[in-house]
């Protein structure tokens, strides 16, 4: 869907505990080249498609994605987390 374009009007609710974690898991895959793409407009597919994570509050912002996800990934983060 990101990659070809397509829209897809499905909106999800995510299992995570806080939206930190959440881009944490994107900065993982960012990181590792599993995803090559900006992270702006990754943080902009992010808002559209997460609507809610665990806790029932909203994903937050654009600029709050993109804020989470800038810095380095944590190479760890499968192991600390699951």
């Amino acid at each position: 869907e990101f990659f070809d374009g397509r829209t897809n009007e499905i909106i999800y609710d995510i299992d995570f505990k806080d939206t930190k974690t959440v881009c944490e898991f994107f900065k993982f895959l960012h990181g590792n080249g599993y995803l090559n793409v900006e992270k702006a407009a990754l943080a902009k597919w992010m808002s559209r498609k997460f609507q809610r994570v665990d806790n029932r509050k909203q994903i937050g912002t654009v600029e709050t994605l993109k804020r989470y996800l800038n810095g380095h990934h944590d190479r760890l983060f499968f192991k600390l987390n699951f």
